[in-house]
């Protein structure tokens, strides 16, 4: 991660890495990033094709607590976005080509699982909803009040 106000991203302390250590030496090629909104600022997500979902401090690259495991059928070509519902919630949504979709609210731990008879190719949050992109179109899914 740079500061895209530098001119040169290797410049020193230009960049922050994500922190390597941090990884333990596990393999965790990264798929998909977005962007989390945080109480204290943005937070990095980066997600994998197995899965795993991890949460980085854009400031330290260290991470910013436990990530989230890979679970059954999450594994494939992952999607993510996240978003702060209009109630307040903060959500990171991540899917995978097999049709598998978590709702993750990093703040409390909750994770809620959807399974999908598609195979989702963008997601996008919109106000209360969760906008899943495929093949075929697109099909909307309320988040609020979950």
């Amino acid at each position: 991660m740079w500061d895209p106000a530098v001119g040169d991203p290797w410049e020193r302390g230009a960049a922050v890495q994500l922190s390597g250590r941090a990884l333990g030496g596990a393999v965790h090629r990264v798929a998909a990033v977005a962007a989390v909104p945080a109480p204290d600022g943005t937070l990095l997500a980066t997600t994998d094709d197995l899965g795993v979902v991890r949460l980085w401090d854009l400031a330290t690259g260290d991470p910013a607590g436990d990530p989230l495991p890979a679970s059954t059928g999450t594994a494939g070509l992952p999607v993510m976005t996240a978003a702060t519902l209009p109630d307040g919630r903060r959500v990171l949504a991540v899917g995978s080509s097999l049709g598998r979709l978590r709702v993750w609210e990093p703040e409390t731990g909750t994770v809620r699982h959807i399974a999908l008879d598609l195979a989702p190719t963008c997601l996008a949050v919109a106000g209360p909803d969760l906008i899943v992109g495929h093949a075929r179109g697109a099909v909307g899914l309320p988040l609020a009040g979950r």
